[in-house]
Formats: structure tokens, sequence, C-alpha cells
């Protein structure tokens, strides 16, 4: 196994939605760049960015949407809410 992994990625959904809403919250405590492939499944069409701690003002200006994968710059993280 790998003992030096230095990324997580989980989704949760909340109760009270119905399922379908989605968060998901990514992070990068390593060095490196790391790409993370976002899953698609559902009504999940892409994913739209709520928090990037790597941004200056932490969030993107204006609606920034992903859909197949996501780049997290080291010692970041990123939160995105499901988009349909």
């Amino acid at each position: 196994g790998q003992h030096n992994v230095h990324n997580l990625g989980y989704m949760v959904s909340p109760q009270g939605t119905g399922g379908s809403t989605h968060y998901l919250c990514l992070f990068n405590t390593g060095e490196m760049p790391v790409s993370f492939t976002l899953p698609l499944h559902g009504e999940i069409a892409g994913w739209v960015v709520l928090l990037d701690t790597n941004l200056p003002e932490g969030q993107p200006q204006g609606v920034t949407r992903v859909s197949e994968s996501l780049v997290l710059e080291p010692r970041s993280t990123v939160l995105l809410l499901s988009d349909h």
C-alpha cells in the first residue's frame, strides 16, 4: 500500500435533498499538482467550483464548471457542487 499519500477526495449528499445535491471535497497536501477524475453518474452532468484555496479570493470569478477531471495545485482544497 501507499504510506505517503497526500490527497483525498470524498462526496457527500445531504439529507433532505432527495439525493439530488452532491458536494465533492478534494484535498491535496502534497508538493506536486494532482489530477482527480471526477465522478459522473446518475443526474450529475458536471461540477461547479464553490471554493478553491489556490485562487486569490478563494472563489472563482463567475461560475466555473468542470466535468471530467480537475488538477489540484499543491497544498490546496477544492469544494464542488453537482451540476445537473
